[in-house]
């Protein structure tokens, strides 16, 4: 289940698509299923530190100015980083981590 948070609008949910504009909704959807992303920005990160086990992150190669940044944990270990894509002018790569507690 790919549960995407939100601030913005919510499109319909369908499939294995779920949005919301709640925290404890998504955490109480993801119990529901075995395999489950939360997705969203680096608020989500910092809201769920301690609560997740692996991180999917995608890098996106480009400077935004005011943009928020994400600062990883430190005790993590990269299972896989993707060849760099591009896709409308914009490149980006993909990195999955454990997490170790």
């Amino acid at each position: 289940m790919n549960i995407i948070l939100t601030r913005g609008l919510l499109p319909t949910s369908e499939g294995n698509i779920c949005w919301t504009n709640s925290l404890a909704e998504a955490l109480s959807t993801s119990f529901l299923y075995e395999n489950t992303y939360i997705v969203g920005g680096s608020d989500i990160f910092h809201a769920m530190s301690g609560l997740v086990d692996g991180l999917l992150i995608t890098r996106v190669h480009v400077n935004i100015g005011r943009g928020k940044s994400l600062i990883l944990p430190l005790q993590k270990k990269l299972l896989y980083q993707s060849e760099k894509l591009i896709d409308y002018k914009t490149s980006y790569h993909y990195e999955i981590y454990k997490l170790k507690k």
